[in-house]
């Protein structure tokens, strides 16, 4: 869940504040905040996939209430990409990744080749919250190396087909 915030006015204002002149109407009575008239005035405040609360700036409303929709349906898709994270590079994800992975050590040697030979080269420098999923389907269509490939198996077997 995605929320819009005015910064340039309290949401709870003391007892003794003065109205902003500047943005009061007939309807609706709001009072500055210490932040008022400084930086973009409209804050999206979320709440990412491990719990950490998120923060966006926006000139307009119309911006901030657009972002604060698709964070709010990728939060609840599972697609979302903090923007953040998602600018860094493929490469420092996956050996991060190849740290905390448990794998059997011959497993870890062929992961290991596998992204330095036919990965890395790719996507290696890409920074991961620009690789989409038609990057990884085209590369498995057109660039993929056959090494990689699983050999196709016999029907009603588990050995290869010779």
């Amino acid at each position: 869940m995605a929320d819009v915030y005015d910064r340039w006015h309290l949401s709870r204002p003391p007892a003794d504040a003065e109205p902003c002149e500047a943005h009061s109407s007939k309807t609706q009575t709001v009072y500055p905040s210490a932040d008022h008239g400084t930086g973009k005035r409209w804050q999206v405040r979320y709440r990412d996939l491990s719990g950490k609360q998120c923060k966006e700036n926006f000139e307009k409303k119309t911006a901030a209430d657009s972002r604060a929709a698709k964070v709010t349906t990728e939060l609840d898709d599972g697609t979302f990409v903090n923007r953040e994270l998602g600018k860094q590079k493929f490469k420092v994800i996956a050996a991060r990744w190849q740290e905390t992975a448990v794998h059997r050590e011959r497993t870890e040697t062929n992961v290991e080749r596998a992204l330095r030979l036919h990965i890395y080269p790719t996507f290696g420098n890409r920074e991961i919250g620009r690789i989409q999923r038609v990057d990884g389907m085209r590369w498995i269509k057109n660039g993929r190396p056959s090494s990689l490939r699983r050999p196709s198996r016999r029907p009603g077997t588990s050995a290869p087909a010779s």
